[in-house]
């Protein structure tokens, strides 16, 4: 069984010591929400961001299961002892320009009374409703979760907006070449509040992270700020440049160019 955890690395398990931005096998790079906090009750829309760039599979296809954080983020094993809810889905991945995208949409439903009985810092924070999904591709199972927050915010969090890859500082037109710096321009990070341990209330700005992949070709850092530029090396054109944006809050959007 290969497990990916999203908030802790990009990939886990046996990948031979490859760089972790190239993109040529079955990957699965992370799990977008429609929104990642929510108001208990509400319904959420879920897409698996996979890359099997160079494989051969037309379709793959996985299930889902939906339970109360078990305390993942402390050390839980990543599985559901009490399932809430359970399906399936199918991706086609000869639809995805590169072999690389989002999967079809999975809806599901946080639900109304997961905050009854947390106390007041639980049910401003948040509170995980979690969402395992497991694929098979060419015998190898995959897992990866995503954690949707329940809270009683006014305003909970949304995604960040990816726009424009830019390469040497201007909206990218062709494929990288070596030598070539490149960046993404996001929406602004969010102000939040968070309430600590001792009850105080503390303000608080996100913080994006870019992380690149390429189908061919190098970074000279597989992660960068919103603000940084990563140098592409290589000896060939990248046919597929991808930069995935989080924010640190279960946010996630990504930009992708093929060439």
């Amino acid at each position: 069984m290969k497990y990916v955890f999203l908030l802790l690395c990009l990939s886990c398990g046996n990948d031979d010591f490859r760089k972790v931005e190239k993109l040529e096998s079955f990957r699965i790079l992370g799990v977008k929400a429609s929104l990642p906090e929510v108001a208990p009750g509400s319904s959420v829309d879920l897409q698996v961001l996979v890359s099997d760039f160079s494989g051969t599979e037309a379709s793959i296809s996985g299930n889902y299961v939906t339970c109360i954080d078990p305390g993942i983020s402390r050390g839980a094993k990543v599985s559901c002892a009490t399932v809430v809810e359970t399906n399936t889905f199918t991706i086609n991945m000869n639809s995805l320009g590169g072999r690389t995208g989002l999967s079809p949409v999975v809806n599901v439903t946080v639900p109304t009374d997961i905050l009854n009985g947390r106390d007041s810092r639980d049910q401003f924070n948040g509170v995980g409703y979690i969402v395992i999904f497991s694929l098979t591709v060419g015998g190898t199972d995959y897992t990866t979760f995503k954690r949707i927050i329940a809270t009683n915010r006014t305003s909970p969090n949304t995604n960040p907006q990816g726009s424009t890859l830019l390469v040497n500082g201007f909206p990218i037109s062709r494929a990288p070449v070596d030598g070539d710096e490149l960046s993404v321009t996001t929406s602004l990070p969010e102000n939040y509040d968070f309430i600590n341990i001792d009850g105080t209330q503390e303000a608080r700005t996100e913080k994006f992270q870019i992380a690149w992949y390429t189908s061919s070709g190098e970074f000279s850092s597989s992660k960068t700020n919103a603000d940084e530029t990563v140098d592409y090396t290589g000896d060939t054109e990248s046919s597929l440049t991808l930069a995935v944006i989080r924010d640190e809050r279960g946010g996630l959007d990504f930009v992708k160019e093929a060439f």
